[in-house]
């Protein structure tokens, strides 16, 4: 086996990683905070990708004023979600997948009537590549590992270390409880649909100058992001980060192995072989269910 080739395919698994823990981060939070199902979340990511595009190809402003521009505006559109369309159905399972729905073609509608269907490439940011050990690839796909490990850290630290990071998580594991402590669970939700929706439209900037966005890849980043969600574990935030890598693993090493539609079935091969022997995924802890006094 090509050495070079398989480390190679290890950095941009790590950078399939990263991308996807972006958007499945932002979902876990809004999820585990504000219980809120948003099947649009994964347009959220094309929306901060092409609010990106705009600011730095039609406006001509710095790519990363652009990205921090389109990361603002996509968080503070999900407290604007937090506020209105989503806070008068929280308990309500069925009407917020409703609404969630909804969202997810207002915002397919929206995109193709401002941006429309074609796929939209951010001019190059950094040129040139840096060979390490044997290893070539673009100073930009390094410059985005070393982002998205950052942003991780810098979330784990977040729900870890401040005042603020803790009452999301006591918000997330007994609301209640948390709410006798003093804990507002409107005002977490509020901050988790903020940081969640940031995150996702980081990942679309991030994403724009490699790939390029259009609308139909929200769709299959919110698949892998959910994912990721249920392998590692509902509730584990390290089962989150972990299944994130795992899969971009699967996708880099079969896309090179194999062909590129080998990775996104190693992916669902992974998920349904979990569900099959640990449906409370790798990383998280069984649910015992049955009648009260059993």
């Amino acid at each position: 086996m090509d050495v070079t080739l398989a480390a190679q395919s290890f950095l941009n698994g790590v950078l399939l990683g990263g991308l996807i823990a972006l958007v499945a981060v932002g979902f876990y939070l809004v999820l585990g905070i504000a219980r809120v199902f948003n099947f649009a979340h994964g347009h959220v990511l094309v929306l901060g990708g092409f609010a990106t595009w705009s600011f730095r190809e039609n406006w001509g402003l710095n790519f990363w004023i652009a990205a921090l521009l389109g990361l603002v505006i996509m968080g503070v559109a999900g407290i604007i979600m937090e506020r209105f369309p989503f806070r008068r159905f929280y308990g309500d399972f069925i009407p917020i997948i409703v609404v969630g729905v909804a969202l997810l073609y207002l915002a397919e509608g929206g995109v193709v009537q401002v941006w429309g269907p074609e796929l939209k490439h951010v001019g190059p940011v950094i040129s040139g590549t840096t060979d390490f050990w044997g290893i070539v690839m673009t100073n930009w796909r390094w410059l985005v590992i070393a982002v998205g490990i950052g942003s991780m850290a810098g979330v784990s630290l977040f729900l870890a270390r401040t005042r603020v990071g803790r009452a999301m998580r006591a918000t997330a594991v007994d609301p209640d409880t948390a709410y006798l402590q003093g804990i507002s669970s409107i005002a977490m939700a509020r901050t988790a649909m903020f940081a969640g929706c940031a995150l996702a439209a980081m990942g679309g900037g991030l994403m724009a100058p490699m790939y390029g966005v259009n609308i139909a890849v929200g769709m299959a980043w919110m698949i892998k992001g959910m994912m990721a969600i249920i392998l590692g574990g509902l509730g584990s935030w390290n089962g989150c980060l972990a299944a994130c890598f795992m899969l971009g693993m699967a996708e880099s090493y079969c896309t090179v192995y194999i062909n590129p539609q080998a990775g996104y079935i190693a992916m669902f091969l992974m998920l349904v072989v979990v569900i099959l022997f640990r449906p409370w995924g790798l990383f998280g802890k069984p649910l015992r269910l049955g009648m009260p006094g059993e």
